[in-house]
């Protein structure tokens, strides 16, 4: 059983030195700056720029032509399911090396860290378990399957390996879809809800708090 390690801490003060949206934010984009640049300086000996651009310009032409009314939805659908596959096939260790990332950084180095990456610490918030015990590893994965889309990603990874284009262009657009109207809930959640804990945080029993108020505590103890 976890041990409890904020005795001194009540719900209620939990909830009312909740980390604000607007912090939340703001890390979260640091992360992300910081997540891109690795990746980036990573994946760059394998990724095939040209033939990258030559996708990204057909994939813009087709939506074009859609927009413009000169091909049929189904057509649509049919083109830019085989451009994404393509664009999928030629950034696959790209992708790889981005979830392996985010893995890294947001499950292994948010751990090791209690709770905080460097956009969290930056913001000076973290993440702590609701009920006041100790933060664990399987915490985070819970949260960052749903957060920062690793289910997808990695479901999407594989259906590029092992099924053809039609199947993966319609599953895609469905996963997609469906996780796009998860993190518009978990925005909504995060704003309205009076202890700011979005669907993530519900799952894995957690809530992004002041750092600042764990420490009051700990002095206390």
């Amino acid at each position: 059983m976890p041990k409890k390690i904020k005795k001194n801490i009540t719900e209620e003060q939990l909830i009312s030195n909740k980390a604000s949206f607007i912090q939340r934010m703001i890390a979260y984009l640091l992360d992300m700056v910081i997540i891109t640049m690795v990746v980036s300086i990573i994946s760059s000996p394998f990724i095939d720029m040209k033939t990258v651009d030559k996708l990204d310009k057909e994939s813009t032409e087709i939506i074009e032509k859609y927009n413009k009314k000169k091909i049929s939805t189904e057509n649509y659908f049919y083109q830019i399911s085989d451009v994404n596959y393509q664009l999928a096939k030629v950034t696959g260790t790209s992708s790889l090396i981005t979830m392996t990332t985010i893995i890294l950084y947001f499950i292994v180095f948010q751990f090791y860290n209690k709770g905080q990456t460097i956009g969290k610490k930056i913001m000076n918030i973290g993440i702590v378990k609701y009920n006041r015990t100790t933060l664990t590893i399987n915490d985070l994965i819970f949260r960052s399957l749903i957060i920062n889309s690793i289910f997808v990603n990695m479901l999407n990874f594989a259906l590029m390996l092992f099924v053809n284009k039609d199947f993966y262009g319609y599953t895609t657009i469905f996963l997609e879809s469906i996780q796009y109207i998860i993190l518009i809930t978990i925005f909504f959640m995060t704003i309205f809800r009076k202890d700011g804990r979005g669907l993530h945080d519900i799952i894995a029993n957690t809530i992004v708090v002041k750092k600042d108020i764990l420490k009051e505590e700990e002095c206390k103890a």
